[in-house]
């Protein structure tokens, strides 16, 4: 499955050298990073052909199922306007990332 980096989630940009690590807001594990790239930040500026220097962090297991999975679930629990709901999508997400397995097999047919 490629990778699908979701920026504030599992992936992150910064300016050169102003953070020294950080921590995936879907599973919690520390980051890997690129640093000191020269090249668009965003999707605008790969289109205007605009190159910035900037540090990447991004988390290694986003491509895997349990942590597209537990992504999906923290973000909905975001969006949703029920606090109640939203703990519940929480707390699952926090039991797939303890277990490193999805709790649905079709969740993905769902979106």
């Amino acid at each position: 499955m490629a990778k699908i980096l979701h920026e504030g989630w599992d992936s992150f940009a910064s300016d050169p050298g102003t953070v020294d690590t950080m921590n995936c807001k879907v599973c919690g594990e520390v980051m890997e990073v690129d640093r000191n790239l020269n090249e668009p930040r965003i999707w605008a500026g790969a289109m205007a052909k605009m190159s910035v220097l900037h540090d990447h962090f991004y988390c290694e297991d986003t491509g895997e199922e349990w942590h597209r999975q537990a992504y999906a679930l923290r973000k909905a629990a975001d969006e949703i306007p029920s606090a109640c709901l939203g703990k519940t999508m929480n707390d699952e997400a926090d039991a797939i990332v303890k277990d490193k397995m999805p709790t649905k097999s079709n969740w993905k047919e769902l979106f």
